[in-house]
């Protein structure tokens, strides 16, 4: 999702568009992957110098609230955020490089349907998140840290 789909939700749905929101916006959709929210404040604070990390929490927390970010459970027990596509989709995330990629929630139906007749439970909304390591860094993790560095 860009910065700007994410501005215009904001302002649909009676949110004011801070100087902060607009700058936390971009730096979220230009990532090519996660980030954690001490990344967001550094790229954010190139627009936004005054910007503050409670400030950058507070707006990731209203963007994942209203499916404009997802949060990336990490290993260590942290979280990073991703910028959402416009209907939840099932994504998997490369551990090395931090890679997004979303992913067809069709295949996951018949696992949906067995759910729900198991716990009887209407289910409304899925959120499923692969770990792994993607294509290009599966040739060695190296590699891959050299190319998150080099970002």
């Amino acid at each position: 999702m860009d910065s700007e789909t994410i501005l215009q939700a904001l302002r649909q749905h009676g949110y004011r568009v801070t100087r902060p929101r607009r700058a936390i916006a971009l730096a979220l959709a230009q990532a090519r992957g996660w980030l954690r929210a001490e990344e967001v404040l550094a790229r954010a604070r190139d627009r936004c110098p005054g910007l503050g990390l409670v400030t950058v929490y507070r707006a990731l927390a209203l963007f994942t609230e209203l499916g404009f970010a997802r949060r990336v459970h990490l290993e260590d027990g942290c979280h990073g955020y991703a910028a959402a596509q416009p209907r939840q989709e099932p994504q998997a995330i490369c551990r090395v490089c931090r890679a997004v990629v979303h992913i067809s929630a069709a295949d996951l139906r018949p696992l949906l349907r067995r759910a729900a007749a198991h716990s009887g439970y209407q289910i409304e909304s899925l959120l499923v998140e692969f770990t792994g390591l993607c294509p290009r860094c599966q040739g060695g993790e190296d590699q891959g840290i050299r190319n998150q560095a080099a970002r």
